[in-house]
């Protein structure tokens, strides 16, 4: 009998968050076989609604959904290191398409602070918004995973308001009919609760 479970993750974690679950499953589980969707997080939460995967890392939150915290990382403004940005010309942003929470996040936060902005550049996926930020398009707002040696963090020193640190979480239905998604879940919630998050 094949025993499988089905785990999504959003791209800007799949190489940082997602291994250490994996990993943990792997040693605990070796006869299981995993499927990893890797996708954007609120599509992600809505096929955990679905059942089409049984469970997910997402920074979206669902009270009708069994979560656990992961972590709380950082939320930065980002562009790529040999890029010029003039204080006090409208912020050249790069976003997401909706929805997105880096997205309101960002905007939120110009807005409020009174800081002009205009769109330099949309994309569908977070491969898009590195190559903007890669071509030198603009600033985006994201977690400090997103963070490479060819990137370079802005702040208040450049003018940008801070922005609200971000909380990853692992969500399940509770209402599961897959007994090993059900064992994988618990599994890990115990892992986290030894400390696993900081693995």
């Amino acid at each position: 009998m094949l025993f499988r479970s089905r785990i999504g993750a959003p791209h800007d974690v799949a190489d940082t968050i997602l291994p250490v679950l994996l990993s943990h499953i792997a040693r605990s589980s070796p006869a299981l076989r995993l499927e990893i969707h890797v996708g954007r997080s609120p599509f992600l939460m809505e096929s955990l609604r679905r059942g089409e995967i049984d469970l997910t890392v997402s920074t979206r939150e669902d009270s009708a959904l069994e979560g656990i915290v992961l972590r709380t990382t950082p939320t930065i403004w980002v562009c790529a290191a040999d890029f010029v940005y003039e204080r006090g010309s409208p912020v050249p942003l790069i976003l997401a398409d909706e929805p997105s929470l880096f997205r309101k996040l960002s905007l939120e936060a110009l807005t409020h602070a009174g800081v002009p902005w205009r769109i330099a550049y949309l994309a569908p996926s977070l491969i898009g918004i590195k190559a903007a930020l890669r071509g030198g398009l603009g600033i985006t707002a994201r977690s400090i995973d997103l963070l490479q040696a060819d990137m370079r963090i802005l702040g208040e020193s450049d003018g940008l308001p801070r922005l609200p640190d971000v909380t990853y979480y692992l969500w399940a239905r509770p209402n599961a009919v897959n007994p090993v998604a059900r064992h994988v879940f618990s599994m890990l919630k115990t892992a986290l609760q030894r400390g696993l998050a900081s693995a």
